[in-house]
């Protein structure tokens, strides 16, 4: 296995940005990403099984004759290479009330508090510290104790199922097509304490539930939000909740557009790092246009 890293020279965050939009437009996936900080610059991390692999995606990269950073590549033991990036996970707030611990860190987190949440994950998309996380997290504090019945698709690891059961959900759906996924987030929710809950091997298609939710979170790639749209809005309880992430700053517009439906007004939009996240609700509004509260993450 094959760590292939793109050492950032610039501070900015542009730089990092169009570096990660470069790896996924070359097939990168997006949660495959890692990006962390090294003697005070960005390294973008991603793992490929073969030599010949780093290179050829390396050379598409020097074909495009970007500057400002540099390539490197590291070979890596086959037990190593699915933890590595582990030790640059720490404890860290995702909204004011709650602390993410990774949970191969709790013997050494001697700080415990009622606000520690403890996640383990085998991808580091799943730890929170992806922008689209993060900012699901804040639209599910922003309606604290408003909900009751949640559904996360495409759960991951299941944090935002954690999360909204720390913010008062207490009947809890979280749904993957991935089976190492539904396998972690099982295990994440029992030890946080997060019962009752269903957690399944699911695609959103062939959910069904003869109730409808309160709160919704769905961070998917921009496309299938547009394609469940109608499913998404059916399964919603009117006056309730839709969270939506997963949109690059490309297709903004488009989603807009595309997502717009006169059973939805958006109340806000978040925006972090190129990512846009947007929550709804449900209802019967006159006119769904009206301008949402756009904040920026910190």
């Amino acid at each position: 296995m094959f760590e292939c890293r793109l050492i950032i020279k610039s501070a900015q965050s542009a730089q990092s940005d169009l570096l990660r939009l470069v790896l996924i437009n070359l097939g990168v996936k997006e949660q495959d990403i890692v990006e962390k900080l090294q003697k005070g610059k960005t390294c973008l991390s991603f793992f490929v099984k073969s030599r010949k692999k780093a290179l050829t995606v390396f050379a598409k990269i020097r074909a495009l004759k970007l500057k400002g950073f540099a390539l490197r590549i590291r070979s890596l033991k086959d037990a190593d290479w699915k933890t590595r990036w582990k030790k640059y996970v720490r404890p860290f707030a995702i909204t004011r009330q709650i602390r993410v611990v990774p949970l191969w860190r709790v013997r050494q987190n001697t700080k415990k508090s009622d606000k520690d949440i403890y996640i383990d994950t085998t991808l580091a998309f799943g730890t929170g510290l992806h922008a689209t996380t993060r900012m699901m997290a804040r639209l599910i504090a922003l309606e604290k104790g408003k909900f009751s019945r949640f559904l996360d698709v495409g759960t991951g690891s299941g944090i935002l199922s954690v999360i909204a059961h720390r913010y008062g959900a207490r009947r809890l759906y979280a749904i993957d097509i991935d089976k190492d996924a539904v396998k972690t987030a099982r295990r994440n929710l029992i030890i946080n304490h997060c019962l009752p809950a269903r957690v399944k091997v699911l695609s959103f298609d062939n959910f069904y539930t003869n109730k409808q939710l309160d709160f919704i979170a769905a961070n998917l790639l921009t496309e299938d939000l547009i394609r469940l749209k109608n499913k998404l809005i059916a399964c919603l309880s009117p006056g309730k909740y839709l969270a939506v992430s997963g949109i690059y700053r490309d297709n903004y517009a488009g989603f807009r557009k595309r997502f717009n439906d006169r059973r939805l007004k958006c109340s806000r939009v978040i925006t972090q790092k190129g990512w846009y996240a947007l929550l709804f609700t449900r209802g019967n509004y006159k006119n769904p246009q009206s301008k949402p509260e756009l904040s920026r993450g910190k």
